[in-house]
């Protein structure tokens, strides 16, 4: 968890660009939709998103990680925002998953994501990561994503800096395009009982982790 002199929105909305996520990230590798749905109010986004892993240059010798990932993005009224992510099991079955390749293995990920509380200098961001790798990772190797993972609040910061007002005004536009890009899924209301309880559960975690965030930027 850390300050970062930016409004909530916009950090948001850098954090979910995943054309910008190596920026910040440097075990990120790439990501693409694979399915969509946005809320008709346009504060709620479900979608199932293919991310790929792996340690800069050592890709021959510690295989990448990917992981097919649902998502949810939540806008609430009072300026908060959530990204809540978790791994969707080997039974789901996901058009357009590129599935196992002798280079990658698939990961699992629990309850993971960001929450952005607005503060008086800008917000307040709290990464949430729960993983399981899978596979044999060296130790030097795990040690090495266990320091790069803090140090990713920092590269927020001095990325938010190098792109400039322009470039970051226009993010909340190209995150819709690279969503809309993608085949969707059918509006929220029409997912039925498996897309309201989807909704529901990431709504609840969402207002849990945002409230322990807002607690702690309080103190």
């Amino acid at each position: 968890m850390g300050e970062v002199e930016a409004d909530a929105r916009t950090v948001f909305e850098l954090l979910c660009n995943l054309e910008l996520i190596p920026e910040w990230d440097m075990l990120f590798k790439g990501a693409r939709y694979l399915d969509f749905a946005r809320e008709p109010s346009g504060h709620c986004e479900v979608a199932t998103i293919h991310l790929s892993y792996g340690l800069p240059g050592a890709s021959a010798f510690v295989s990448d990680r990917d992981f097919v990932l649902r998502t949810v993005r939540v806008w609430f009224p009072n300026g908060m925002h959530v990204l809540y992510c978790t791994s969707l099991g080997p039974e789901v079955a996901v058009e357009g998953d590129p599935g196992k390749t002798p280079c990658t293995i698939r990961g699992h990920m629990w309850d993971s994501g960001y929450v952005v509380v607005p503060t008086a200098g800008g917000c307040c961001l709290n990464i949430t990561l729960q993983v399981d790798p899978k596979g044999w990772i060296p130790t030097s190797v795990v040690n090495f994503s266990l320091e790069a993972i803090p140090l990713n609040i920092d590269r927020i910061r001095s990325t938010l800096q190098q792109l400039g007002p322009a470039t970051l005004a226009q993010l909340p536009r190209l995150n819709r395009s690279q969503a809309d890009a993608c085949g969707r899924l059918p509006p929220l209301h029409m997912l039925g009982p498996g897309g309201s309880a989807l909704h529901a559960a990431a709504a609840a975690e969402a207002r849990a982790k945002t409230a322990a965030a807002a607690a702690a930027a309080a103190e």
